[in-house]
């Protein structure tokens, strides 16, 4: 039974092939017939290696002598352009000649002379009227210049003193103006020191004593119980006693967007509600709070978190504190912990005086501390919370979600870690020792008087330099028209030199013109001599071009031949070459056929089945025995990566020698084989996993 086998690696680039192929016939001595197409050619005449080389160079040779000839001809081609050029100035040069021979006589002579010598003195006549009236004037003006200077050395002197008098008035003017500044800065300083009135917040002793005993980690739960009756008791008291002081100056102050304070404006609440957090924390005997920068960003960023998260009244009623917007903003410093005291209302969303959010934050901290249901935020304004470390506050405003928040947030130095970009920078607090409301209204009142006394004097100085300004102004503007003038003067008198010098110009054109008018007589009086010149110079032109037209050509017809002859031996070098590579590849051919009747005849003695091994391009390299094929297989694992010409490779199972030419393979395609061989293997991998 015939074996179909497939080799693709391994045979590197051949291919086996079992079917029938075209092939030369196998004798029944076991000779093989070997009909190349080195026998075909034999009646022709075979050309040598050395007969190629003789065409090619002769074709080369030919070749170069037309590139030469076509370069001669270029060459005589811009000869005759040259000889056209040449013949265009001669025919040029006779017009004028003819012309000028034309014009030629005496009365012309003699009228182009007396129209020249005519314009000569008409011309030398103005210019000699307009230099003596130039001169004329220069006398008149002479006087008028003397005078106008004497009046510009006055104006000078009068601008000087003007200006002088204006820069003075600067002077005084500025000292003014950075008196009525200082004075101003005195007036705004007082007045912002009725705006930082001191909110007096007050906590009883029963209060303070009782929230201490209620925070005692060794108190018991009877004082502990004792100890929150006490803070129950008390709580309604207390806050009464704390009510909030309006301040006029905060009423002029709306701020709408509350979500959007300026630095200033949170570092000035922030200063405001630790003033407060002070006024307890002094009762109760524990360490004070500050403000810096970083707790004013701080603040300002949990803010923005709450904001950004939607953070609102149902989120603050159902999960109190946005954990993330404070964990958020405390990794944002590398790292602090940030704590808060947070009070909400429903429904506000502002615009609001400056004076209505101070009392809106000192309600907060009633609630804080007076809530009378629970006493952590207590706990932690009052300071009973910390571990003895400094407090850093800051305070922001939210409105998000139907909530108006007002956010105390705390920052305990401890839990600053030392690579933290937490900046500690103390803020001087002004609410702080702030002075009673009297004695800051009558600070106030000086201020303003002396701002007053400033602002008059300020007023007087600018209006005395207004009018010293104008004064200077007055005099430069003087100044400049007499210089005008004076320069107008001046003007008139350069006339004379310009006078001068275009009666030397006129005299010069009338010089050129002469000697032009004597030139053009000089012509035509050797008009018949000049036309017989250009007729001989225009025949000699003539001569060299039609010269030139018959040497072009000349050389046109041999380059003509020379290309004829070069197509002839190029087509013979071809004819040649062609016929040198055909019994060449023949003789390849028949010598490749003759090695695979030896290998044919070796592997039928044995008693094998000879099989063809085939190239790339179709082509029988090789034979070996079906055996070997089948072995080679076996040991080669299938390619599903073969390149065009291996999977067209046809596999053949040789029962004579096949041919060495193209492959007109009628059996199984390559497509057959391939999916024969992806059965087989599908046959085995079912069996193995079956097993």
């Amino acid at each position: 039974m015939n074996k179909k086998v497939l080799a693709t690696a391994g045979i590197a680039a051949l291919a086996v092939s079992t079917s029938v192929a075209k092939a030369d016939e196998v004798t029944t001595n076991g000779q093989v017939s070997t009909t190349a197409s080195v026998s075909s050619t034999a009646t022709q005449a075979i050309p040598t290696q050395s007969q190629v080389e003789t065409a090619r160079e002769q074709a080369n040779a030919a070749s170069q002598a037309v590139s030469h000839q076509e370069s001669v001809v270029a060459n005589h081609e811009e000869t005759i352009n040259q000889a056209k050029a040449n013949l265009a100035i001669a025919d040029a040069n006779l017009q004028k000649a003819q012309t000028a021979t034309d014009e030629a006589s005496l009365e012309a002579i003699a009228v182009a002379q007396g129209q020249v010598t005519s314009a000569e003195h008409a011309a030398e006549k103005k210019a000699q009227e307009e230099l003596e009236a130039a001169q004329a004037a220069y006398k008149e003006k002479a006087t008028a210049i003397s005078s106008k200077e004497e009046q510009l050395t006055a104006d000078q002197n009068a601008a000087n003193q003007a200006k002088a008098a204006y820069e003075t008035a600067q002077t005084v003017a500025n000292e003014k103006v950075v008196a009525l500044a200082v004075a101003e800065a005195a007036k705004k300083k007082a007045e912002a020191s009725t705006t930082n009135i001191l909110q007096r917040f007050t906590v009883s002793s029963e209060y303070i004593s009782a929230l201490k005993i209620y925070e005692s980690r060794t108190s018991t739960a009877e004082e502990k119980y004792q100890a929150e009756q006490t803070l129950k008791d008390v709580n309604k008291r207390d806050r009464e006693n704390n009510k909030y002081q309006d301040n006029e100056a905060d009423k002029n102050i709306t701020i709408s967007d509350l979500n959007k304070l300026s630095e200033a404006q949170i570092t000035d609440l922030s200063l405001y509600t630790s003033s407060l957090i002070n006024q307890i924390r002094s009762a109760f005997g524990t360490t004070e709070t500050s403000v810096s920068k970083g707790s004013v960003m701080a603040t300002d960023r949990v803010t923005d978190g709450y904001v950004a998260d939607n953070w609102g009244w149902e989120s603050i009623s159902n999960r109190r504190h946005d954990s993330a917007a404070l964990a958020c903003a405390g990794k944002s410093f590398n790292t602090v912990n940030i704590g808060e005291n947070l009070n909400t209302w429903q429904g506000l969303t502002g615009p609001f005086t400056l004076n209505e959010i101070k009392e809106y934050i000192y309600e907060a901290m009633l609630d804080f501390m007076f809530n009378g249901q629970e006493w952590n935020h207590a706990r932690s304004i009052a300071g009973l919370t910390s571990d003895g470390g400094e407090t850093y506050i800051g305070t922001d405003l939210s409105v998000v979600a139907g909530a108006f928040n007002v956010h105390v947030n705390n920052i305990n130095e401890n839990s600053i870690s030392f690579d933290s970009s937490f900046d500690t920078t103390k803020i001087a607090n002004p609410y702080v020792g702030s002075q009673s409301q009297p004695s800051l209204n009558a600070n106030l009142a000086a201020a303003k008087v002396a701002y007053e006394t400033a602002k008059q004097a300020n007023d007087q100085a600018q209006s005395d330099l207004a009018s010293k300004k104008v004064a200077s102004e007055s005099a430069t503007l003087k100044l400049k028209n007499t210089q005008s003038e004076l320069t107008a003067l001046k003007a008139t008198a350069s006339k004379l030199a310009a006078a001068q010098t275009n009666l030397s110009e006129k005299q010069a054109a009338l010089k050129q013109a002469l000697a032009f008018a004597k030139n053009r007589v000089a012509a035509l009086t050797n008009a018949s001599a000049n036309l017989a010149k250009a007729k001989a110079e225009r025949a000699i032109a003539f001569a060299k071009l039609t010269a030139a037209k018959g040497a072009l050509s000349t050389e046109r017809a041999k380059l003509v031949e020379l290309s004829a002859k070069r197509d002839k031996l190029m087509s013979e070098y071809t004819t040649v070459q062609t016929a040198f590579d055909n019994y060449m590849k023949a003789k390849a051919d028949k010598e490749r056929q003759t090695q695979l009747s030896k290998e044919f005849a070796k592997i039928t003695s044995k008693g094998l089945t000879p099989v063809s091994i085939y190239d790339v391009d179709g082509k029988v390299v090789a034979l070996t025995t079906q055996e070997q094929a089948a072995q080679t297989v076996a040991q080669v694992p299938v390619n599903y990566g073969q390149t065009k010409a291996e999977k067209q490779a046809p596999v053949q199972e040789a029962d004579s020698l096949p041919e060495t030419g193209e492959s007109t393979a009628s059996g199984f395609s390559l497509v057959g084989l391939f999916m024969t061989l992806l059965a087989f293997l599908g046959f085995v991998d079912r069996r193995t996993r079956r097993n």
